[in-house]
């Protein structure tokens, strides 16, 4: 059993452990998406460091980019291409 708690919170392994006992299919069927959560910090070069002791400066953001094609309503094909510069959140969530 899990017993780590942040403050009042229990742990996020503590909460799957209760859900399986009243939910006994949990995790059966799980559906994955992705958040894009953009950065408005300066993009990092093989070269730079950043001044903040802290270390502060998303050093773990990169660049994305995605493509997504089709037909509008009069049937012309078309692409449309959002970039961005900042993170990836993976999702993951049971589906049923």
């Amino acid at each position: 059993m899990i017993c780590a708690t942040a403050g009042n919170r229990p742990h996020p392994g503590v909460l799957i452990e209760r859900l399986r006992q009243h939910l006994l299919d949990l995790g059966k069927r799980l559906a994955v998406d992705c958040r894009v959560l953009v950065s408005h910090g300066k993009p990092r070069d093989k070269q730079t460091t950043f001044s903040n002791p802290d270390g502060r400066g998303g050093l773990d953001a990169g660049w994305g980019m995605k493509t997504c094609r089709g037909r509008d309503k009069n049937g012309v094909a078309g692409e449309n291409i959002k970039r961005w510069f900042g993170y990836n959140l993976p999702l993951v969530g049971d589906a049923k």
